[in-house]
Order: C-alpha cells, then structure tokens, then sequence
C-alpha cells in the first residue's frame, strides 16, 4: 500500500493563500441557494453533503515535556484538516484543531524550544504551542513556493523546509524570518525539495531533488553545494524520502528511498560512502535502538524489520512484528522506541525485553476532497476522492450514498453498460468494475493495464457500439508526451496504447464520432518538467486504422483543450483557454471560434472543463476555470452565474451536477 500516502503528498496543493487566516471552525456552505437568471428563470443549488470521509495522516511528530510526559502530534486530511494531540501512555485525545485554510499538511516538526511547526497550503508555514487551542499563522516560507515537504529542526528554535515549485531549501527562526540557505534553486531546472535531513555534527543539509533525481549535499557553514548521488541513479524520478540515524557506530546513516526503481540507498555521513543499495519500497521512519546498533524500519506495507549490524558486508533484515502500514516517524526514549504508522497505529517496542505494544489512534474522519465527478451504472452519480482515493455513488432517486474504499486517485472514469472502467494515479493504472458483482479490491474492480512512464489518465472514453474503452494520459514527472490508450472489451479487455499520437504533448479529453475518436491535447507534461510543445491541437483517430488521420491547431496560442461534445447544431464543439470552437466532424475543418469567458491558466493545465446542456430551459451550462456560466447556443452570449464549481454532470433528469470541495451539489433550472 505504499502510494496510499507518500506518493501523493506531493502531488498537491495548488490553492493559493492569501490574507491572514484565523483557525476557527470553518463555516459550513448553506444547503440551499436561490438565483435569478437573466430571463427571470430560478436556478437553484442544493447541497448534497460530504460523500467520502477522510482518514489519512500526513505529518507527524513526537515530543516530550519538560515533565517527561510523551505526546503525539499528527495530521488527519479533510475538508478542513485538523492537528490532533494524543498523550501517548493513555492515548487520550488531548488536541483538535480544525485548520479551515488547509486539507492536509505534508510536514510537522518540533523545533528545540518546543514549538510545533506546521506545513500549510501555499507554501504558508503555522505554528502551535501545546496546551492551547490555537494554530498561528507564520507566513509564505519563500516567494512563489506552494509546497514544503519536510520540515526539519536545526538549533537553538531554528528549523529547515523544502519548496515546491522552485526546489530551495529555506531556515526560519522566530527573530529572523525566513531565509534562503540555498540562495536559490538547488538544480537547476528541477521544481522539488521532496525529502530533507538536517546533520547538525557537520551543519550540512542533504535534499532530496525532483523529477529528476539529485541528493544535493549543502553546507550551511560555507553555502557550498553538490550532488552526491552516484550516476547510475540520475535516472530516477525523486529522492523521494530519507530517514537519518544517527548514532550507529561507523558514522551516521541516512536511508534514501529513489523513485521509480525503489531501491533503498544507505549512506555513511563520516565516510561518505553509499554503502548499501536494497530493494524494497519506501523507508521514512528508521530509528536506532538505544541499546546497540540494531535499526529499525518498515520496508513494504506491514512488516517492521531490523538490521542487526549495519556495518556488515551484506544486510540481512530480521523480521520484528506485523504493523498496520509504513512506519511514517519515530522518536526513542529510554529503552523503548515508539514509531507511528500511516494507518495511525502507535507501535512501542520495548528494546531491552524485545516486547512491542500496539495501540490505535482514535481518529475521526473529516470531508474528504472531492477530484472527479461521473456517470455511473444506472443514472448512479459518482464521485472520487483526492488525493487518497476511494469512491462514492450517489442515488439521484433516493438519495442513498455507497462508499467503496481501496482505489488510489480516480482520474477519470467511463461507464461501459452494467461496468466502470478507472484511470488511476500514479503510473496510470487502469481497473474494470462489475457493478452487478460486490466490490473486492483486487477482483472487482480488476487492474486490467498499466502503462509504462505514464501517471494520470484522462478522458476516459466509452464506445459500446465499437466493444472499446479509450483513455489518453499524462506523463510522468518531469516528462512530455502522453498516449492514446485502448482497451478492447469484447477480447477480455486486451491492453494497447499508441505513443506519439501528438508529439510531446499529454491527450486530455476524447469525443467519439463515427467510428473515430476526436482528441484535445495539452502542452504540458508531467509536474517538474518544462513543456516543449507551444500549441494545443485537435487530433483525429481512425479506431479501425489505429492510426491519426487529422490534426489541427483550433485555437492559435490556446494550451491546452479541455472540453469535447457533441453540439446540437451537428457540430462537435471544444473549449481552449476560455474560446469555444466549433468543428465539422465530416471534413474535420474548425468553421467558428469565439472567446467565451477569459481563462488565466498559466501552468499544467490537464483537466476537463464542462458544457451540459440541459432540457429544461434549452442551453448550455459550462465551466471555464471552475467559472461557472448559461451559454444560450442561438445567439452565443454567455451569463456568468457567479458560482465557482468543480465538474458538471446532466443528471437524468433535467438537473446538473458539480462538486465543491468535499460536497456533493445539485442544480434545478425552473
């Protein structure tokens, strides 16, 4: 289970914050809303409610007061999140705090004076001191940063963060501010810090880069910086975590975790030296007994591990107990170790007598962000969950909700008769689920693909009349070029996936026509990386040819096409950076284009804005940059509706359907 969490805290936060923000219970959106439109019709927004509840820790961290009373901080993802506190020997729920500006939070750290330092949305840093009932805004850590990974404790009350999308490093302590140790990016051209270790015997910081994998060692004495990482791992994606123990004799250790490949690096701070290279995935939490040299880790989903002597020619893991999941911190006192699991297990493991005790943290779930809205099996409407998956559907009849639980982060999904067949990230992995058969993960729904150096599908594509499934796709981080996948239900779902369908470009929505599928493109790739394309385009598929057969640009500039229908003038219309285009689907010839709505998208633009037409009053509601707007399709004016939404869907009859945040919404037109 490693990409439930550590996977996807990266992949992230781009609401921006801006103001102060005082953390108090957020107010909740009114279920009911009433507008007048411009004709005198009333449009009225009902809110639906939470669909999926969210159980996901995130950054964590131990600490101990000046009493010797241990304690556990941690946070839950939701809509808002909140930073619970636990007293770890009675495991009593000792803090809840709602953070309304944040879902989540990547990061905690306790500086040397006590102070808990909390990463937030837009690169805002919070603090909180235990005991009281508050959360304090710091600040934007450096400019133009929207992300920090982990934080870490310097001395003397100072402490360290990594950045998103510039990858620095900064300091801050409560007299200075904030600095920048790296002064500036650390590679040039890479966006992530994604993993960090403080070494306070030699002042130096190690990061961890991103989309193309560098260990960057920087000396905060001299500013001096270097890569260390040996060459033959240049190809990987992230360093994309590193644990530092300290203490081992033979020098200091840092366990590395590389993605892709998941090897495990082990490196010697004194003599620095990669020492040890195994396999397995991601190792966060590796802590050093007390008593000797052995160290402990998880490395996979459910097993705590240890290595007797680090200092051997070859690492043989001893097996320690089961755990729930990865081992995400850990923190010694006295004699016995206690390390917390990403499923918010408190494992304490006595090192003397070799005894472990297990105890759950009471958690309660928030609202969990929503990242996609569609149509299910039987006028079902359903939705999922970012950035931790899990689905629901929704009754539009009786207004009964079913949640199912175990797929990572639904992209996109098209319904296939009676089945619904997923595109999910990371490594763009696609599943079929039989809805006349109970949902068991690994059986229904079936991982039917995967597809190589792709992340994110998009535009998912159901063609019963033709027995196929399409999906285009995103690449992964740091690259360019996305592909045009097929899957043919009548042979068993028979995988095949077309490269270079559009060069360097990710294809993100599809409309079928004819025995053809018509596809819009985005010029941008994988987060990380720099586009290297200039233009969207329209392309025309042959399904019978399996080959290209047309491409155009419908909209000069535009960059990326979000938006593909059929229109209800015989013509297939698009969206492209807030124009509305029209296409002759016979000739493949654009007649119109007219700006609709301004769209001020500048980056990593991938997913699908909307039009519906709906029946009760004959136009169209679309939106543009989550904008909602009427478009009357006689005269093509557009009415701004004041509403900012996420997805639209028809629902079955005459009411539309959108998300905001972690509620369900209906739309009635009167």
């Amino acid at each position: 289970m490693k990409n439930k969490i550590e996977i996807r805290l990266g992949i992230i936060w781009f609401l921006f914050l801006t103001g102060f923000i005082a953390f108090a219970q957020q107010a909740a959106y009114p279920k009911f809303q009433e507008q007048t439109l411009a004709d005198g019709r009333k449009i009225t927004y009902t809110n639906l409610g939470a669909q999926l509840l969210d159980k996901t820790i995130e950054g964590s961290a131990f600490y101990e007061d000046t009493k010797g009373k241990k304690y556990l901080y941690t946070v839950v993802r939701g809509q808002p999140a909140h930073l619970l506190g636990y007293e770890l020997e009675s495991n009593n729920l000792i803090a809840d705090i709602a953070m309304p500006s944040n879902n989540g939070s990547p990061s905690l750290t306790f500086s040397t004076d006590g102070t808990l330092y909390i990463s937030g949305q837009g690169g805002i840093l919070y603090a909180h001191t235990p005991g009281s009932d508050s959360v304090r805004r710091i600040g934007q850590c450096l400019p133009k940063q929207t992300v920090m990974y982990d934080l870490r404790a310097g001395v003397d009350g100072e402490i360290y963060g990594g950045t998103y999308p510039n990858c620095q490093v900064f300091r801050y302590h409560p007299k200075d501010g904030f600095t920048d140790v790296g002064k500036g990016t650390l590679v040039k051209g890479e966006s992530y810090v994604r993993s960090m270790v403080y070494h306070q015997k030699t002042n130096k910081i190690y990061a961890g880069v991103g989309a193309r994998a560098s260990l960057i060692e920087l000396d905060l004495s001299t500013g001096a910086k270097r890569d260390i990482l040996p060459e033959e791992f240049r190809g990987e994606q992230f360093v994309y975590t590193m644990a530092l123990v300290e203490g081992v004799s033979g020098g200091d250790r840092i366990f590395i975790t590389l993605q892709n490949s998941n090897n495990i690096l082990i490196f010697n701070i004194a003599s620095g030296r990669f020492e040890h290279q195994v396999k397995g995935p991601y190792i966060k939490g590796a802590i050093k007994s007390p008593l000797s040299d052995e160290v402990y880790f998880t490395q996979g989903a459910n097993r705590l591990l240890r290595y007797d002597n680090i200092n051997a020619s070859s690492l043989d893991p001893v097996f320690v107990t089961d755990v729930s999941a990865n081992v995400i911190v850990s923190k010694a006192y006295g004699n016995r170790l206690f390390m917390l699991t990403a499923k918010g297990q408190v494992i304490i493991y006595d090192t003397e007598k070799k005894e472990v005790n297990k105890q759950e943290l009471a958690i309660v779930g928030q609202p969990k962000l929503l990242g996609i809205l569609h149509e299910g099996p039987a006028e079902s409407i359903w939705t999922g969950g970012y950035l931790n998956g899990a689905n629901a559907s929704y009754d539009p009849k009786t207004g009964n909700k079913v949640v199912y639980e175990g797929l990572n982060q639904t992209e996109s999904a098209a319904s296939y008769g009676d089945k619904i067949y997923f595109g999910t990230y990371t490594k763009a992995k696609f599943y079929s689920y039989d809805s006349k058969q109970p949902w068991h993960m690994g059986k229904n729904p079936k991982q039917i693909g995967v597809v190589p150096e792709q992340d994110r599908p998009f535009g998912a594509l159901s063609i019963p009349d033709m027995g196929k499934v399409f999906f285009g796709t995103v690449p992964g981080y740091g690259m360019n070029g996305g592909v045009l996948v097929e899957f043919d239900v009548s042979n068993s779902n028979k995988m095949s996936y077309y490269k270079d369908v559009v060069k360097d470009q990710s294809i993100i929505t599809l409309l079928y026509d004819n025995k053809k599928v018509f596809g819009g493109s985005s010029i941008w790739g994988g987060l990380g990386g720099q586009p290297l394309a200039a233009e969207a385009v329209l392309f025309v598929w042959d399904i019978v040819q399996k080959k290209k057969i047309h491409e155009v640009v419908p909209v000069k500039g535009a960059k990326s096409i979000t938006c593909l229908i059929h229109g209800n003038d015989g013509y297939i219309w698009g969206l492209a950076n807030g124009y509305l285009f029209k296409v002759d689907p016979v000739s493949f010839s654009v007649v119109s284009r007219v700006q609709i709505l301004s769209d001020g998208r500048s980056s990593h633009v991938w997913r699908p804005d909307y039009l519906v037409f709906c029946g009760a009053d004959g136009m169209y509601y679309g939106s543009i940059a989550h904008q909602l707007f009427r478009l009357n399709p006689k005269t093509m004016a557009v009415e701004k509706l004041n509403q900012s939404i996420k997805g639209l869907l028809a629902g079955p009859d005459n009411e539309m359907y959108f998300y905001r945040e972690g509620d369900l919404w209906r739309i009635d037109v009167k």
